[in-house]
């Protein structure tokens, strides 16, 4: 599947029903979202040529999910690499969800990374700095 499919799919069908599962392409992650059990997931490359046209449907379903979280939200990231305007479109994503945190409900965030990427760890880093909610950091070893 390539990247306008992807985005073909997020705009018509992801508004609906509770689970979502797109696959990843040379430029997007893969996402897998089941907001009845509050996992969330995030893997591979993000440089998609509009990132706002891939992560704006995701948004708008994470704030439909952050009115009724489940009890315990587990929110799991495993990224290779991020341009900028991911990277600012993923914080923004982690920003949502701190919304349930505040509200009193249990929130996880992990942070995977490769042995030795430094640069996706710091991104990691940076973002649990920046919304104050430590995230459980894993380095990955082929």
């Amino acid at each position: 599947m390539d990247e306008k499919t992807v985005i073909t799919y997020l705009n018509k069908n992801l508004l609906e029903g509770n689970s979502c599962l797109i696959p990843a392409t040379t430029t997007t992650p893969k996402v897998n979202m089941d907001l009845e059990a509050g996992e969330f997931f995030f893997e591979g490359r993000s440089y998609p040529s509009n990132a706002k046209n891939f992560y704006y449907p995701l948004i708008r379903k994470i704030e439909e999910y952050t009115n009724n979280p489940a009890k315990k939200t587990n929110l799991s990231f495993f990224l290779e690499y991020l341009d900028s305007s991911s990277t600012q479109l993923i914080l923004t994503i982690i920003k949502q969800f701190t919304k349930i945190k505040e509200d009193g409900h249990e929130l996880n965030i992990e942070w995977k990374y490769m042995e030795d990427d430094d640069d996706i760890k710091d991104v990691g880093k940076s973002f649990s700095e920046s919304v104050e909610i430590p995230f459980t950091f894993m380095e990955v070893y082929e």
